[in-house]
């Protein structure tokens, strides 16, 4: 998978930020940066793209790898054992 900043290219830009007129404030020298900040020229529906493709990628409960043991142990103590006779659920009680 590509890096953001590889999918990068000069003049391409999600949005600009709007302009409110509002007075920009004094930073002092020793914080000011020298250069302007490297960040990746992507148009938005790329940004959306790489980061949900990074997201599928994250394991997680729905989309992770669930062995066939627990699926078959799981499916097998719910079809075998007590009768649903005995069970409070066909009784018509709540736990």
């Amino acid at each position: 998978m590509e890096l953001i900043y590889e999918k990068s290219q000069p003049g391409r830009r999600a949005g600009r930020v709007p302009s409110y007129d509002l007075p920009v404030p004094e930073v002092p020298a020793e914080l000011r940066r020298e250069a302007p900040p490297r960040l990746p020229e992507v148009p938005e529906n790329e940004i959306v793209r790489h980061f949900t493709a990074l997201a599928d990628r994250n394991f997680g409960i729905d989309t992770g790898f669930r062995s066939r043991r627990t699926t078959e142990r799981r499916v097998r103590s719910s079809s075998c054992g007590s009768s649903s006779r005995s069970s409070p659920r066909s009784q018509g009680s709540r736990p």
